[in-house]
Parts: structure tokens; C-alpha cells; sequence
């Protein structure tokens, strides 16, 4: 949405690409300075202490992922994160790792991820994904309990049914997980 608008402003404005340069999206610790910077309060952090390297404490292994398999076609990757900044269960971090298989993630990338008392650790969410997440009840997955999704549950939807309720299989086991669109 952001590349979007600096294009509409480029056109609009006239400028030139070595102008737009100038004009850059904001980063993630731009966007949310209502996260904390302190380390404490990740190193600290129940959900995410257990995963931190033993050494190096503000580096923690992540799930980073372009959406499931399913629809991606590529399997998702443990890659380390260094920490930047926290707030509640959501963590900003830099990608320290080169990625194998992913096209659109890169090493230095800053990175919004997540954990949960059921996922095998820490995983990336977007920004798009925590807005449309609030739109959506997401059930447990009867194997393993993880009740988040890899995908836009949108987009889910749309591939599966025009109904407001469908089943999905989950992103760490493969168990199913009930999603379902609330009204609001």
C-alpha cells in the first residue's frame, strides 16, 4: 500500500527515481513506537525466553514463511532474528540469515513476528495479517492447538468457499483448524 501511494506521489509531484530515493516507507520501529527497545522486556518475555539463543540474547530463531506450502509452493524456514523492539506477544526483529527458498524476504530485512504457547517457535505475521486477524475466529487446530494461520484468512476464503466459516489445515502439523469471518 505504502509503494503504491509513493508512486501516486512520484507521478503526481513529477519527481524522478533518484529523487523518490528521498522519499522512503517507514520503518517498522517508525510505525509502532508504542513497542518497548528495552531488551529486558523480550529477554524477559514468557512466550519468547525459552527460544533465545543461549549466548547471544537478544537473537531468537523465527518461522519466517511467504504464506503456506500450500499456496506458496515454499516450505518455510528457522532463521535467526535479532530483536529490536516488543510489545505484548508481537516482536520486531532483523533478519541476520539469507533465506534459501524465499524470493521476497532478504537478509536485513526488519520483521514482525509473533509466538504462541502452541507453535513450535516464534513466527513471522504481517501487518496486513495482524489488521485482518481481528475480522477472524480462528480455532485451535485439533492436533497440535496452534489457532493462527500462514495465510490472509481472506484469501483462504476465497480459494475454498463464498461461505463466511471453512476448515484449513495447519501450518505447523497439518491438523485442521476452523476459521470463521465475525461480524462486525
Amino acid at each position: 500500500m505504502m509503494k503504491n501511494l509513493i508512486k501516486q506521489i512520484k507521478h503526481i509531484l513529477g519527481i524522478n527515481n533518484a529523487q523518490a530515493q528521498q522519499i522512503s516507507e517507514p520503518s517498522l520501529l517508525e510505525k509502532y513506537v508504542q513497542f518497548s527497545q528495552a531488551p529486558a522486556d523480550w529477554q524477559n518475555h514468557v512466550g519468547l525466553a525459552p527460544f533465545l539463543h543461549e549466548d547471544f540474547k537478544n537473537d531468537v530463531q523465527v518461522i519466517i514463511h511467504e504464506g503456506s506450502y500450500k499456496n506458496s509452493k515454499k516450505y518455510p524456514e528457522l532463521l535467526w532474528v535479532r530483536l529490536l523492539a516488543t510489545y505484548e506477544n508481537y516482536f520486531i526483529g532483523e533478519l541476520l540469515d539469507m533465506p534459501q527458498y524465499l524470493n521476497t524476504i532478504q537478509k536485513g530485512d526488519e520483521l514482525l513476528f509473533s509466538t504462541h504457547p502452541n507453535a513450535q517457535y516464534p513466527f513471522l505475521v504481517s501487518e496486513t495479517y495482524m489488521l485482518e486477524r481481528e475480522q477472524w475466529h480462528i480455532s485451535p487446530c485439533n492436533a497440535c492447538g496452534f489457532n493462527e494461520l500462514f495465510d490472509m484468512p481472506a484469501d483462504l476464503m476465497a480459494q475454498q468457499t463464498k461461505n463466511s466459516s471453512f476448515t484449513t489445515h495447519c501450518a505447523f502439523c497439518g491438523g485442521l483448524q476452523s476459521v470463521q469471518h465475525l461480524a462486525i
